[in-house]
């Protein structure tokens, strides 16, 4: 099965002991070798100036170009390289979703810098381009499909995605994130605006919620959500900082637990008729966590499965039921569940 992946995508550096570094995708490879795991890495293309202008404003691709280096917040740090890294990851993005369309399977792009907190004239969080937006937008206007979802089970919200399409019904996002950190948006509240009121889905969880609470809410708002949004493309951004190893985040999912959430697009894919969806790496930073579940993922594609060292599951009470009631209730007669 594909992975969209380029040694390039090492070269990209925050600065120094920051937890967004190269080592994440290396112990990703690394750990791909030691499975002796069958994947292909197809070759793709930066980003076009045309496809990342449908996302981002002309300026501020002009900033990220000429910024040299230097701090552009306190989290996220640009250098030189980094714009041209950022539009190889974007690139990434756009041939693994074009493939799973035309292929109707489901691809992994394993690419850096991420990209959710990034949005049309700002960067942050770790992030300068919206891979899963630019992705979005290249099969609207290239591909002729009409609706997107994008999924997004990073422990922090997507705030750069919900800002894109937060008026735009032609783009389901649906985020599950921990309440309370940073970026510090996502109320359940937030359903988006004008034409696109409803087709922002946000379930904002509290530290401790994990398997459980995860489980119920793909049954009851994930999945009839999508289904009845009916899109011609599933994208997903992949998180792994949900889990309950992961030193940024206060959620508690164990690795088959996060398997088990990002395997619902796969799965929503397959049942709408367009065989897969598309994953896009965000956060994520045990690296042994990380690379566990992005090859639980991968492997499941195919009905075949990874040997698990984070198994706990601290959520058995299903901890987030109200909350997940909640949303259900705010989004019920938009969506008639």
């Amino acid at each position: 099965m594909p992975v969209y992946f380029d040694e390039d995508f090492l070269r990209h550096r925050q600065t120094a002991y920051h937890p967004e570094r190269p080592e994440r995708l290396a112990r990703a490879m690394a750990m791909a070798k030691e499975l002796k795991l069958s994947i292909e890495t197809p070759s793709f293309k930066e980003a076009t100036g045309e496809q990342l202008a449908r996302v981002h404003e002309g300026s501020y691709l002009d900033l990220l170009r000429d910024f040299g280096e230097g701090p552009y917040d306190g989290d996220t740090y640009v250098r030189p390289e980094t714009y041209g890294i950022a539009r190889l990851a974007a690139g990434a993005g756009i041939a693994a979703a074009r493939d799973s369309l035309r292929s109707r399977r489901s691809n992994i792009v394993l690419a850096r810098p991420p990209g959710h907190h990034s949005g049309r004239n700002y960067a942050g969080g770790f992030c300068y381009l919206n891979n899963v937006a630019i992705a979005a937008r290249a099969l609207q206007s290239e591909e002729g499909v009409d609706r997107v979802a994008i999924l997004d089970w990073d422990v922090h919200h997507g705030n750069g995605t919900s800002d894109l399409f937060y008026d735009d019904p032609t783009v389901l996002y649906v985020s599950t994130h921990q309440w309370g950190i940073y970026p510090g948006t996502g109320p359940a509240e937030a359903t988006g605006e004008g034409d696109g009121a409803g087709y922002n889905v946000n379930l904002p969880f509290l530290q401790g919620m994990g398997d459980a609470t995860f489980k119920y809410a793909m049954e009851r708002v994930v999945r009839p959500v999508v289904e009845r949004f009916e899109p011609g493309a599933i994208l997903v951004s992949l998180g792994v900082d949900a889990h309950y190893e992961d030193p940024l985040g206060g959620l508690t999912l164990s690795s088959p637990g996060l398997v088990e959430a990002y395997l619902v697009a796969h799965e929503l894919g397959r049942d709408l008729g367009l065989g897969g969806a598309t994953y896009y790496l965000e956060g994520g930073y045990n690296l042994d966590a990380l690379a566990e579940v992005v090859w639980g993922v991968h492997e499941a594609f195919s009905g075949k499965s990874v040997p698990y060292r984070f198994t706990n599951v601290a959520d058995v009470e299903c901890l987030g039921k109200p909350i997940v009631d909640r949303v259900h209730a705010l989004h019920s007669r938009q969506w008639r569940l």
